[in-house]
């Protein structure tokens, strides 16, 4: 059939408002043996990547002539990059980080607009067991300004830490919004 102009009118879209946009970002960073993450724990980003990576064997079989459904051929590996926009007091200390291997704990908070009186679409990402593993305090042009970048790799770990109480995962999303249903039942 051939979409007419009622099934055209008819479409519906999300709203594009509910976009997670880097000046809603807080990303908080301290020690996996610290407290609780609060308010002096955030660090001023400029960039933030996370990739995840997951190995999945590929294998060819006898009488077909496409491969099988591919399984996990390794442990999964998950980094962070993070670009801060000045070498201060809160990001000189990564470089001892690095050296001493540290571990780390941080969370990465989207908070959107309001749904109620008391609640905002939000979006946050728990990381439990950090470590640096590359820290650079470059000096990217300009004004001889440093810009410290540092990647850190995600693990999981035995004991949820101060503050993420059941965080053992590598990574825990929790989304608020206004779904009855969890989308990925």
């Amino acid at each position: 059939t051939v979409n007419q102009s009622t099934q055209i009118t008819a479409l519906t879209f999300p709203t594009l408002g509910n976009r997670a946009f880097l000046q809603q970002a807080v990303f908080r960073l301290n020690a996996q043996g610290g407290g609780a993450l609060g308010a002096s724990d955030a660090l001023t980003i400029t960039s933030l990547t996370v990739t995840f990576r997951q190995p999945l064997d590929v294998k060819f079989v006898g009488n077909q002539t496409t491969i099988i459904e591919p399984e996990e051929s390794d442990f999964p590996e998950m980094d962070i990059e993070v670009e801060c926009a000045r070498f201060d007091a809160a990001t000189d200390d990564f470089f001892a980080g690095h050296r001493n291997v540290t571990k780390y704990k941080a969370d990465l908070t989207f908070t959107g607009g309001t749904i109620d009186a008391t609640s905002s679409y939000g979006l946050l990402f728990q990381f439990p067991h950090l470590f640096v593993t590359e820290y650079v305090a470059a000096v990217p042009g300009g004004a001889g300004q440093v810009a410290p970048r540092l990647r850190l790799s995600a693990l999981s770990t035995t004991t949820a830490p101060t503050g993420m109480t059941g965080v053992t995962v590598p990574l825990r999303v929790t989304t608020t919004g206004t779904m009855t249903t969890n989308p990925f039942a």
